[in-house]
């Protein structure tokens, strides 16, 4: 059963890791679930404030702190960069 938190986590973990979201094929992997359980889960955890989508597509975009697509806010570390969505 796919969860917010175990949504939650798995995408996080897979940010910091490669340093972009992982796609919904991806997560289904990962999470040993189907695309339409992957889906339905995105839209509740965007529901719970969670992550935010495309508005077009179930396809992450924002998942606090990381901004998928670029901000004025750039964090750095010796593990990666990331861009953020406030300072």
């Amino acid at each position: 059963m796919v969860t917010n938190s175990s949504l939650h986590y798995t995408i996080i973990k897979y940010i910091i890791k490669n340093g972009f979201a992982p796609t919904n094929k991806t997560l289904s992997k990962l999470l040993n679930n189907n695309i339409a359980s992957i889906e339905k889960g995105l839209y509740d955890l965007q529901e719970y404030h969670g992550v935010v989508l495309h508005p077009n597509a179930p396809k992450i975009w924002v998942i606090h702190p990381f901004s998928l697509a670029p901000t004025n806010f750039l964090v750095k570390s010796e593990k990666g960069e990331w861009w953020g969505n406030c300072a």
